[in-house]
């Protein structure tokens, strides 16, 4: 068996092991060969014992659970990869992240020597910079008592930042789905008195203790259709078809970028570009198109404009601003839920 072949089917286990089921497209997809070649490759692992398993419901491949090839040595590509990711480790909010990074060293000291030296050599000439996210020391015990109630449905009572100095405690919280995006991790759940589905930043979460009473899964609760067309992680109640203009020296690098699931560009004769999007309230959009300045305008709808030139007015004129925030940073005053909770 020649080497190309060897490291086919050395990756073809690896990805029927994880866990995850596999159509035969999706495997010829993947490993870049044909289906024919898959059957006959999947014929081969049984012929040998390794338990390919086929579910005729799902019409995928998948290997039993009770079936484990230890991972093979690293490419220099894979393991350079790894360094990679531990040297950029500190500037974002991964939870565990004492525990990755002890996990990345210990896969890194088998290598051999030689890949090693090289890897560590070629990892000093890549950096990356990154805005720091803000990473509480006690951002783990959080992250891990919320998951432990999402798994377990338990009640949970957490207190939560809301300002400065200004902590809000809710009683009855029933935690539902953690989801991280390029603002940080939040944890989205309902407010059991009103029965009102929010998003909390973890970051703004002090404490979280888990209850003794459980709740019943919501079986209508879908993570997709509730984020629907929010710009990010908190829909508000009416959607919006926003518009903008883009200058000319900003435009490739909005284009560069997806930056919403209904994104819609339009190159214009003098260079600018017209960016559409449909996207359910304003709370958060606003924040993103104020961070590009003067290099942007909003063509429509009229309501964003007005929000917009309020608080460039504001900035310019140095006098407070409202709390026209992100309901998802600041999701009480915005969605008037006062029964929950108790400020502190």
């Amino acid at each position: 068996m020649n080497q190309g072949r060897v490291n086919r089917v050395i990756k073809l286990i690896t990805l029927l092991q994880t866990g995850k089921t596999f159509s035969a497209d999706g495997l010829a997809n993947l490993l870049k060969i044909s289906r024919r070649t898959v059957f006959r490759e999947i014929k081969n692992l049984r012929q040998i014992g390794i338990p390919c398993e086929f579910d005729s419901v799902k019409k995928s491949y998948s290997i039993g659970q009770d079936f484990f090839m230890a991972p093979q040595n690293l490419t220099k590509q894979e393991a350079l990869s790894l360094m990679l990711l531990l040297k950029d480790a500190e500037t974002h909010e991964i939870p565990f992240i004492g525990h990755a990074k002890n996990a990345i060293l210990k896969v890194l000291s088998c290598l051999p020597e030689n890949i090693r030296k090289a890897c560590c050599f070629e990892a000093e000439k890549i950096s990356a910079i990154t805005t720091q996210q803000t990473r509480p020391p006690e951002f783990d015990t959080i992250f891990e008592q919320l998951h432990k109630a999402t798994i377990k449905h338990n009640y949970v009572r957490l207190v939560h930042l809301v300002e400065s100095n200004v902590n809000e405690t809710i009683s009855a919280f029933c935690p539902y789905q953690l989801i991280s995006t390029d603002k940080g991790w939040y944890i989205i759940g309902r407010l059991d008195m009103r029965k009102k589905i929010i998003s909390l930043k973890l970051s703004l979460i002090s404490e979280v203790v888990i209850l003794d009473k459980l709740y019943l899964e919501d079986e209508d609760f879908n993570l997709s259709e509730y984020l629907g067309c929010a710009w990010l992680i908190a829909p508000e109640s009416r959607l919006y078809l926003v518009k903008l203009r883009f200058s000319k020296d900003i435009a490739p690098y909005i284009a560069s970028k997806k930056w919403h699931s209904t994104q819609q560009l339009s190159d214009q004769k003098d260079g600018s570009l017209i960016a559409e999007y449909r996207v359910n309230g304003l709370g958060e959009i606003i924040w993103w198109i104020i961070s590009f300045g003067d290099k942007v305008k909003v063509v429509a709808p009229k309501t964003l404009q007005e929000k917009v030139h309020k608080i460039a007015s504001r900035i310019v004129n140095g006098s407070q601003m409202d709390r026209t925030v992100p309901i998802s940073e600041m999701p009480f005053d915005k969605q008037k839920i006062r029964k929950d909770v108790k400020h502190t």
